[in-house]
């Protein structure tokens, strides 16, 4: 009987030791406002905006916003005092840092110390001092991995969708006056009349939405579609944007069929597209190599 007892006792407690190493952090209290102190509210998802409280009645409270001025009724559990408690944080932490006068933008703590430093969501690393830096509660730390989730997706698809080439212009096409056509400004491609050809190969354009001309040179001009290309799944194209003054967005093909495609902008929106409306995209074609004399 005491051999029981004894092996009853030992089973217990090995399950209170169970039950104390996967018990939860514990969540940081909300810190008590008053009238007058500035905070940081989260107004949605891992979107924040900063303001002074204007009274403080149970679980929300009045505020001020900073940069309209305007008063709006928050709950007091998405309100963050600053400046804040002494922060603690590990490297990959989620925090709200603050960049500029009362902006305050989702992060990711790179290095807590001994100069603290933070990942925003374009990618750039910045210097932050601990009144800059506010730990969030578990909802807000949530919705801030979220966001990085989405923001580290959405520049890998930017960063493949550009390495996926540019519109190359067709052998021995010439564009006639008039003609639509889709021509390079920097980074991306716009909609465009012709309205001449000039010297060395250029062309007069005329840019779409503003009526306005610039001299471009030739092979940054391209047809509008449709293409004679065999379009595949995985591949990136152009599209015709919404607007004529917009940039032709560069989309993923989902699945191809013979009328029409489906596709996934950067931002994971899918949408169906005219299989026609598709402009393809190319690696430049490399220099020949020049022999060794």
């Amino acid at each position: 009987l005491l051999r029981c007892w004894c092996l009853l006792a030992m089973l217990l407690c090995a399950g209170c030791r169970r039950g104390s190493s996967a018990a939860p952090r514990p969540t940081p209290p909300v810190p008590a406002l008053a009238r007058g102190d500035v905070v940081v509210v989260e107004k949605t998802a891992a979107e924040f905006f900063e303001a002074r409280v204007l009274a403080a009645s149970g679980a929300s409270l009045k505020v001020q916003t900073t940069e309209e001025g305007e008063p709006v009724t928050v709950a007091l559990s998405d309100a963050y005092k600053v400046p804040p408690p002494p922060p603690v944080f590990a490297p990959g932490d989620p925090a709200i840092c603050g960049e500029g006068r009362a902006r305050w933008l989702p992060c990711r703590v790179t290095h807590p110390a001994p100069a603290l430093a933070a990942v925003l969501g374009d990618g750039a690393t910045r210097s932050f001092v601990p009144a800059q830096v506010l730990a969030p509660n578990p909802v807000t730390a949530l919705d801030i991995r979220h966001y990085f989730e989405n923001a580290d997706a959405q520049r890998g698809f930017a960063q493949a969708a550009r390495g996926a080439g540019e519109p190359s212009r067709p052998s021995g096409w010439a564009p006639a006056p008039h003609e639509p056509v889709i021509v390079r400004q920097r980074r991306d491609w716009f909609s465009a009349h012709v309205a001449r050809a000039v010297e060395d190969g250029g062309l007069e354009i005329v840019w779409d939405g503003s009526r306005e001309t610039e001299v471009v040179p030739g092979e940054d001009v391209v047809p509008v579609p449709p293409f004679a290309h065999e379009f595949a799944p995985g591949d990136f194209v152009l599209i015709r944007p919404a607007t004529e003054s917009e940039a032709w967005p560069r989309v993923q093909l989902e699945a191809v069929g013979p009328e029409e495609v489906v596709a996934v902008r950067e931002n994971g929106e899918r949408l169906k597209v005219n299989a026609r409306q598709l402009v393809p995209l190319a690696h430049p074609v490399p220099e020949p190599r020049k022999p060794s004399p």
